[in-house]
């Protein structure tokens, strides 16, 4: 065989390599996908329809807002996407607290990515009923031992005294109830609380039916949301609530 002709067949050689390289690269087929398995591919309708829920539950938050707006009371609003709750009055907001741990009921999740969140939060929520395990009216006590009085002096104010864990039920329309808890643990512990934060208002919904010292059951409705902010914004919020006081609410 020639010098050409082994140079020929190795270029032909080479140039069936390089096809068949290129072909698998450009046309490589999919593999093969195992009975049973499915390939899982995000649904941009989907996403979309998410973002659309959430635009109208903003819209109807601001809406409410503004309907509330000219109301000679507090009332409460509640904003889990910021993770803030604030009380306001003719529109002007008195007080902020941070959300720091919150938690919602099966139900309201599975409405939660359909248009059935939308009706729901479409309305100011009628507060109904509410209990807390802190007294309405703050308790003030003082050592007046040795006090001699003076009907002119402006000395003697009263200290405020709190001592029990702050744990708030505001049973409201459609069907909804908003549990506040303080975050933090301090002293015993009432029977339905749990130390664990993440579990703390499902264990309270899951054996609601068999705890005996359950004083506020009837307030607890399908529809559940537990929120834990700090101590003090607990009491603030549960203090300034009046009568018919309305709740917003945006997820």
């Amino acid at each position: 065989m020639s010098q050409f002709t082994k140079k020929s067949l190795i270029l032909i050689v080479l140039l069936i390599c390089v096809t068949i390289s290129y072909y698998y690269t450009i046309y490589k087929p999919e593999a093969t996908i195992p009975a049973g398995a499915q390939k899982l591919t995000p649904d941009p309708l989907k996403k979309l329809n998410q973002i659309l829920i959430d635009l109208d539950i903003q819209k109807n938050f601001w809406k409410n807002k503004i309907k509330l707006a000219d109301q000679d009371q507090y009332n409460l609003f509640i904003n889990l996407s910021d993770s803030l709750i604030s009380l306001e009055m003719n529109g002007i907001t008195a007080h902020h607290a941070q959300i720091l741990n919150y938690n919602l009921s099966d139900s309201i999740r599975s409405q939660r990515q359909s248009q059935d969140i939308i009706k729901l939060l479409s309305e100011p929520l009628e507060i109904l009923d509410q209990w807390a395990s802190i007294p309405k009216e703050p308790i003030r006590v003082k050592d007046i031992t040795g006090y001699k009085w003076n009907p002119d002096s402006l000395s003697f104010v009263p200290d405020q005294i709190d001592t029990e864990f702050v744990f708030i039920v505001f049973k409201c329309s459609k069907n909804i109830s908003i549990m506040i808890s303080q975050r933090s643990i301090i002293g015993d512990m009432p029977s339905y609380i749990t130390s664990d934060p993440l579990t703390r208002f499902e264990f309270i919904t899951k054996n609601q039916d068999k705890m005996e010292e359950l004083p506020f059951a009837h307030l607890l409705q399908t529809n559940w949301i537990g929120i834990e902010i700090p101590r003090s914004d607990a009491i603030t919020l549960f203090r300034a609530l009046m009568e018919k006081s309305m709740l917003i609410l945006s997820l």
